[in-house]
């Protein structure tokens, strides 16, 4: 795994956490169509996250508060989890170089 990776989750995830967000703050807009993020692979070393607009054929907002706030919370601990590993492979890089010098 490089760092590389890491980072593009970080992205995808913070842009899972945005649609999010915006979910929620507009649950109480009427005729408001939520939009469904996923995170797809794009290659080996890559994720982005992908929108989707959820048609609603009501006059009240789609959003599933539930799904929102777990969605939430697995990116919080997505993004934790690859800042940790980014910061672990910079402190080996760190260590290697410092063995070189």
């Amino acid at each position: 795994m490089n760092i590389s990776s890491n980072i593009s989750s970080i992205y995808a995830h913070q842009d899972l956490l945005n649609a999010s967000s915006n979910n929620i703050a507009n649950s109480n807009t009427e005729g408001f169509e939520r939009t469904r993020t996923t995170i797809e692979e794009q290659d080996k070393n890559s994720v982005k996250a992908v929108y989707e607009k959820i048609e609603n054929n009501n006059p009240y907002s789609n959003t599933d508060l539930t799904k929102e706030i777990t969605d939430q919370i697995v990116s919080y601990h997505a993004i934790g989890a690859n800042a940790v590993a980014v910061k672990t492979q910079n402190s080996a890089a760190d260590t290697i170089l410092d063995m070189y010098a």
